[in-house]
């Protein structure tokens, strides 16, 4: 069987829309591999205490929550979710050229790091947007009958891609000196993140009527936005009951963001290449499972590999309490990568099968200004309880609440 098989789709249209969102997947993992694992690395070395690393993780969280509903409102005007989503992936991608040369502003002390965390925050707002119209998009493009094995597909050549982008730009960023390490690597993720925006545009979708036209002006505009969200919560209580056991879920998977970072650096004194030796672990093992998942997921439903992917989580963060090797830890980026490929997967395909199909746009910026939330508090309280009760507390309590969504998932099924 080929490693990438869509023979099995009949439709023409939708095997060409798989295969375009597959390969842009695959480009724009290139730059999670290269940044993302790294983010907090380079915003130490420009000069970041502890609780700025913290606001890098809860700054950008916080930007995208206050921007899924307008996201929602400005994709649910255009009579293509694919507009909104070409318009704004252009403005998000731009950014990745100012990271570059930030390192080369002629600023003292910890302004840089500063400037990079607002900037970062700020690249939220047209990413953010993308998101929502994009996943809206995927809802319209990938029938749900096929969905779980197409993005299982997707999302295992995702993270093949990541995963081998990750260990060469772990092995970059120690034998190249700083900045230009960074430089080069924000610049390549900028030309991969252009090829990506090439396939976006290679989508095919059929127009139809805006799901909240603006109304003349002789019609009442209806029910202010924020209570059409709680008519929207109450209309719909299998919405309500995955997005209520998601929001919990994200305190517990949330809370230790951060501490990661300082883990890795501060107190284990790891170098790059053993961070970016991490995600390739925790990629390989994923890759290696995410087909399983999506024919789990079509067979037995997402809400069944959600539990499971969830509980898996919650025991994983407890074995964090007692790391200090970064073998030790590498075992556990391999049991990780297990079940991150389950609960992406799971997450993606299960929001898109309790949001309804008229205005599923807003139904997923509710759903992901709710879990925006959780970025924002969480990394900045588990950085308080890092420095006031110490490691093993925060991810005694991160195991906790993640148990608590679990079980909420599970009370769903």
């Amino acid at each position: 069987m080929p490693l990438f098989d869509q023979s099995s789709i009949t439709d023409p249209i939708v095997r060409r829309n798989a295969r375009a969102s597959l390969i842009d997947g695959m480009w724009y993992s290139v730059m999670v591999g290269l940044t993302n694992p790294f983010f907090g690395v380079f915003a130490i070395k420009l000069g970041a205490g502890d609780y700025l690393v913290g606001l890098l993780a809860s700054l950008p969280a916080f930007v995208a929550m206050i921007s899924q509903l307008p996201g929602a409102v400005y994709t649910n005007r255009f009579a293509r979710h694919l507009d909104p989503v070409i318009r704004s992936a252009w403005a998000y991608r731009v950014f990745y050229l100012v990271f570059a040369v930030i390192p080369f502003i002629n600023i003292r002390g910890v302004s840089r790091a500063w400037l990079f965390v607002l900037l970062l925050a700020v690249a939220n707002f047209p990413g953010t947007v993308c998101g929502v119209a994009w996943t809206a998009l995927m809802g319209k493009l990938i029938p749900g009958n096929i969905r779980g094995s197409v993005f299982g597909e997707r999302n295992m050549a995702s993270s093949l891609v990541t995963l081998v982008a990750t260990a060469v730009a772990g092995v970059w960023l120690d034998v190249v000196r700083f900045p230009y390490n960074y430089s080069s690597i924000y610049v390549v993720s900028f030309g991969v993140l252009m090829a990506s925006l090439y396939y976006l545009t290679k989508l095919r979708e059929e127009p139809s009527p805006p799901a909240f036209p603006v109304p003349p002006p002789s019609i009442p505009a209806g029910p202010p936005r924020a209570r059409r969200g709680r008519l929207a919560l109450r209309a719909n209580p299998r919405f309500t009951a995955f997005t209520l056991a998601s929001f919990v879920f994200h305190l517990g998977l949330n809370l230790p963001a951060a501490v990661f970072t300082i883990l890795f650096v501060r107190l284990l004194h790891l170098p790059q290449s053993w961070i970016g030796a991490f995600s390739t672990f925790s990629g390989i093992t994923s890759v290696l499972t995410y087909r399983a998942w999506g024919r789990l997921a079509d067979r037995r439903g997402n809400l069944w590999v959600l539990v499971a992917s969830t509980a898996g989580f919650a025991g994983l963060v407890l074995l964090y309490a007692v790391s200090g090797s970064p073998y030790w830890i590498s075992l556990l980026m391999l049991a990780a990568g297990v079940v991150t490929a389950g609960f992406n997967l799971a997450l993606f395909n299960g929001l898109l099968d309790v949001a309804p199909q008229e205005g599923r746009a807003t139904y997923i910026a509710i759903f992901n200004t709710l879990i925006g939330a959780t970025g924002f508090l969480a990394p900045i309280l588990g950085v308080y309880l890092l420095d006031h009760a110490g490691l093993r507390l925060v991810f005694i309590a991160a195991a906790g609440i993640r148990i608590a969504g679990a079980i909420l998932y599970w009370r769903g099924i």
